[in-house]
């Protein structure tokens, strides 16, 4: 004898009635999750379009991350050479003070100390750090580029590398910047490797010198002429490379719009529509039920749609 368990029919009505209430469960989850696709059988036609956007996506935030970094690191130049040029400018007035008619040797040895100070400054700005690494020691990043050395014509040497190869690029793959050394900004040098006029800390000191001999002090405010100058180029190419990074910016955020308005236009949930469906499913399980129950002659799939 055949129970209406294992009746061809009741089997049929089964199978119907899990095939709707496994459709109200995956809409439930579409609802809950907001997500209409959560793993790759739920589409396998658009998986392919989904891992491509957010795999675009994920280098987007890493880019945007640097693109952070670099501007902290360009807005710590644009400070630390500024705040050289006006030492430097400092130490011009400075030096045109100790070379008046009426400076006694007490006075330039005064003046020749606050310039001896001013070279500190620009030893500190060249130190700058930071997130623990010192943006002006080229590819030695972890060493601190200028240390006290008695042997050195300003009391210290450059301990930093000799370049600075690291770069941050935009989408198109340029440069945005590629940072100087401190001794190319702030102790530049001849082919020859000896210090020329650009050079801020030579300039310094050579004044310091000046003042303390009452020699040459003309000359020596003259060198440090050349060495704002320099430091100015340098400075407005720092400017240049914030601009561009701005640009870069602006593109990134933009891009990482439409990236996220493309993923989510196939992988979220339309709710108002997935509400409709689950309507839909649970109208046509109740109505399934009650007809199986009433014994309609219609069969369950054809509440499914």
């Amino acid at each position: 004898m055949i129970t209406g368990a294992t009746k061809p029919g009741s089997d049929y009505f089964l199978d119907g009635l899990n095939s709707i209430r496994n459709k109200e469960a995956l809409t439930e989850r579409q609802i809950s999750s907001g997500y209409r696709i959560q793993t790759a059988a739920d589409s396998p036609t658009e998986i392919t379009d989904l891992v491509r956007l957010n795999g675009q996506l994920a280098a987007n935030q890493t880019q945007t991350q640097n693109f952070g970094r670099l501007s902290t690191e360009l807005q710590s130049a644009d400070q630390g050479i500024s705040t050289v040029i006006s030492a430097v400018e400092s130490a011009k007035t400075l030096g045109l003070q100790g070379g008046t008619a009426t400076s006694t040797a007490d006075s330039r040895q005064a003046i020749a100390a606050q310039v001896q100070g001013l070279i500190s400054q620009v030893v500190g700005v060249a130190n700058t750090s930071v997130e623990g690494r010192y943006i002006f020691a080229g590819d030695s990043d972890t060493v601190t580029p200028y240390q006290s050395d008695s042997s050195s014509a300003f009391g210290y040497s450059y301990q930093g590398a000799a370049s600075s190869t690291r770069q941050v690029l935009d989408g198109t793959g340029h440069s945005l910047y590629a940072a100087a050394t401190a001794q190319q900004l702030f102790d530049h040098r001849d082919t020859s490797g000896q210090p020329d006029a650009s050079s801020v800390l030579t300039g310094l000191q050579n004044l310091v010198t000046a003042l303390q001999s009452n020699t040459g002090i003309d000359t020596a405010v003259s060198s440090l002429e050349t060495a704002s100058t320099y430091l100015n180029g340098q400075l407005s190419q720092v400017g240049t490379s914030e601009q561009e990074l701005t640009a870069a910016q602006n593109l990134a955020a933009t891009q990482k719009t439409d990236l996220q308005t493309a993923l989510s236009g196939i992988r979220d949930t339309d709710i108002s529509q997935a509400a409709i469906d689950l309507n839909t499913e649970k109208v046509a399980e109740s109505a399934a039920v009650a007809a199986e129950g009433g014994g309609s002659q219609k069969t369950l799939f054809d509440y499914l749609g």
